[in-house]
């Protein structure tokens, strides 16, 4: 079986234990038009200094998106925050950002 470097890439991000269909990695891998929350959401982000590696803008708003999806499940915030794998990553920093701009429905 041959992975893609998209694949390689995701690996970093969301551990094999995690549900990750093609569609989900297609939508987190593909830029989508920005929307207020989007933006919102990165903004958050870059004022609170929040650590996101290396990841491209539309890999960690779709991170935030797949992280709102995961607590809508009935997963902790702090389960969440260990999902993104890599080095200089803050998922504390980046649950937070999510809860407070792409899914308000899941703070509690």
């Amino acid at each position: 079986m041959n992975i893609t470097k998209q694949e390689r890439v995701w690996e970093d991000v969301v551990p094999r234990n995690v549900h990750r269909s093609p569609i989900a990695i297609t939508a987190i891998g593909v830029a989508s038009p920005a929307q207020a929350d989007d933006q919102s959401f990165l903004d958050d982000l870059h004022s609170h200094n929040v650590g996101t590696g290396i990841m491209s803008p539309s890999t960690v708003v779709g991170l935030g998106h797949f992280m709102c999806d995961r607590l809508r499940d009935g997963m902790s915030p702090a389960d969440v925050a260990q999902l993104p794998k890599g080095p200089f990553i803050d998922g504390m920093g980046i649950v937070g950002a999510a809860q407070r701009d792409l899914c308000p429905d899941t703070v509690h």
